[in-house]
């Protein structure tokens, strides 16, 4: 898996503004409301999450995935955006935005590029495997990782599945810790799942809480990092009880999952997730 920071300074403010306004119903939606009261950096990232959302939109109905608007802004296609006059539009939006963003020549930014490429390809074939044996996956052959080192949240790391076509995940952290390879493969995860449509929509219920509490049981902090060496050995049902503390929205899936989640960690990898859940009638595997 070949890992690509992107540094482009549009992709990475369009990653910030996906990361502050979240998904359709969410908090965000309220900040979006009344942006015009903060001044004109939030009412221009407004502007822009709703142009995101719009294109989306119209991208769906033709049946094309919304990576086509990450795409075109990556730096090797940026010929894209010339071509695409939507693209175009938003990408004069995001050269108004103006922000913050870390040098990423910086020695401290490049150190955290350094750390983690070092790490990945130290355990890239124990990923691949794994991978393949929990889940039944292929790594994707490449991923962009646009990278915000969040200078405030100093505890903190999160990430974002933005595309599978292509792989893209945003990043936000402050300091380099092992466990944000765990991150990274959640990430992915989400992708490769969503890519190969393995769990039902949920036409009510966007965010899908059930893939959210599956991937928990797993990556940062479950059985494929103990399996990678990520986490010491696993306590199941204090992992649960993390998880459901830090996802209150998806807590009803992880306890419904947790009874299934003990039985397979004694087993984890003979079989695939998805035929084992299978066997114990989840019907949201499709």
């Amino acid at each position: 898996m070949n890992v690509i920071f992107n540094t482009n300074e549009n992709i990475r403010k369009l990653a910030g503004v996906w990361d502050m306004f979240g998904p359709p119903g969410s908090i965000g939606q309220l900040i979006a409301r009344h942006a015009n009261y903060f001044g004109d950096v939030l009412y221009t990232a407004a502007m822009i999450n709703d142009r995101l959302g719009e294109m989306a939109s119209n991208l769906a109905k033709k049946h094309k995935e919304t990576g086509v608007i990450w795409e075109s802004l990556l730096d090797r296609n940026y010929a894209n955006t010339k071509k695409n006059p939507e693209v175009r539009e938003l990408a004069l939006l995001l050269d108004k935005l103006d922000v913050h963003l870390e040098d990423e020549k910086g020695r401290h930014f490049r150190s955290i590029m350094a750390e983690m490429q070092k790490d990945l390809e130290a355990n890239r074939k124990d990923m691949e495997e794994w991978v393949r044996k929990v889940f039944g996956f292929r790594l994707p052959q490449s991923i962009d990782i646009i990278l915000n080192t969040a200078p405030i949240a100093r505890n903190f790391s999160n990430g974002s599945s933005v595309s599978y076509d292509p792989f893209i995940i945003t990043l936000d952290f402050y300091k380099y810790r092992k466990s944000v390879l765990g991150v990274i493969m959640h990430e992915v995860l989400h992708s490769l799942i969503r890519k190969h449509k393995l769990l039902k929509e949920d036409a009510r219920r966007g965010y899908r809480p059930f893939e959210e509490a599956l991937l928990d049981y797993f990556v940062p902090d479950g059985m494929l990092a103990e399996k990678l060496g990520l986490v010491p050995k696993l306590n199941i049902k204090m992992l649960q009880e993390k998880s459901e503390s830090n996802r209150r929205w998806a807590s009803d899936e992880s306890k419904r999952l947790l009874p299934a989640m003990e039985e397979y960690h004694k087993i984890c990898g003979k079989s695939t997730i998805w035929s084992f859940l299978k066997k114990k009638g989840f019907e949201e595997v499709r």
